[in-house]
């Protein structure tokens, strides 16, 4: 009888049986908060890049005729060629961490995505996808953008801009979310609280000094103190916008500082395609490595967390900073 009891009874799940013991973990709210907290390991930039990304396989498959979720490997694999005859590779592997990660989400079956890989590494090896590597920013050119700037409220931010990003070595996004009460200012310039950047996901912050110049003109600690001034408040977005009429102050976002960069390449003359707002980042990089600046010194201004990818940010120029036969020849 005990046996063939055991046999009637069918075995059930032991998260269904918990719904109804009061002693056991309430797994529905378990699965809220593993998925909060999920989502809090990801940046808001990231989440926001995830949901457009998203938005357009989705919007792909629904024109061929195809299933977004679940996916099929064959699916992802031609979405991804698609994507690849118009955008770089960087656009193509961030697509399909998008579709990685709302299958995650959703909790269904994770597509084999082997093909889709080998593509991006055929698309490696393609010269159509190499980047496009834009030019540093010198000391040189940044002098002559800054000394064309006018004195008005926008060309005091935009000089304030320039020189703190190009000083700092800080990314586009850690300028731009920069607050007042996050600048401290020191005899020897200004220590700025980076609170969380790309590469900083669990907010441990870090400190950058920025040094006060010696010419006025280009001296990033007087041209932060001359836009400081024009703002009527000590707290809140340090950077924001100056159109007139604009009744609510806006932070301004990271792709504003590529534009600022254009526009101040093409005001000396210069094409502005060969410069980018990470060409700030890449002239303080080069220009500290051809000062002789030790790497270690180097990334704990910058953030970066290895030499190689550091070296990724040093622009051909510097092949002379380091010569050992330099003296001896």
């Amino acid at each position: 009888m005990a046996q063939a009891t055991k046999q009637e009874t069918p075995e059930k799940d032991p998260e269904q049986l918990a719904l109804f013991d009061w002693g056991g973990p309430n797994m529905a709210k378990l699965r809220i908060a593993a998925d909060a907290l999920t989502t809090a390991s990801r940046s808001p930039n990231t989440l926001k890049a995830y949901e457009d990304d998203w938005r357009n396989f989705r919007d792909w498959c629904q024109s061929a005729s195809r299933s977004a979720l679940p996916a099929k490997p064959d699916t992802v694999r031609l979405y991804v060629a698609w994507v690849l005859s118009d955008h770089k590779v960087n656009t193509a592997n961030r697509r399909i961490a998008a579709i990685r990660h709302m299958h995650r989400l959703n909790r269904e079956t994770m597509p084999d995505l082997s093909e889709a890989r080998d593509l991006l590494r055929g698309a490696r090896r393609d010269a159509r996808h190499k980047p496009t590597e834009k030019k540093a920013m010198t000391i040189e050119l940044l002098r002559r953008i800054v000394d064309a700037l006018p004195d008005s409220r926008i060309g005091l931010r935009d000089r304030a801009v320039l020189l703190i990003g190009f000083a700092s070595g800080m990314r586009r996004s850690e300028i731009v979310q920069l607050n007042i009460e996050d600048l401290a200012m020191h005899a020897k310039g200004v220590a700025a609280t980076i609170r969380r950047s790309k590469t900083d996901q669990q907010n441990v912050g870090r400190i950058v000094g920025i040094f006060a110049g010696k010419r006025a003109s280009t001296c990033p600690v007087r041209a932060l103190e001359k836009w400081l001034k024009t703002l009527d408040r000590t707290t809140g977005p340090l950077f924001v916008g100056c159109r007139t009429g604009q009744k609510k102050e806006v932070r301004l976002g990271s792709l504003t500082i590529g534009e600022l960069v254009k526009k101040g390449v093409q005001s000396v003359g210069l094409d502005p395609t060969e410069y980018a707002g990470h060409s700030l980042r890449a002239g303080h990089v080069t220009a500290a490595v051809e000062a002789g600046t030790p790497e270690l010194l180097i990334m704990q201004g910058t953030g970066h967390k290895s030499v190689a990818m550091l070296q990724r940010y040093v622009r051909p120029a510097s092949i002379w900073a380091r010569n050992p036969l330099a003296r001896a020849l």
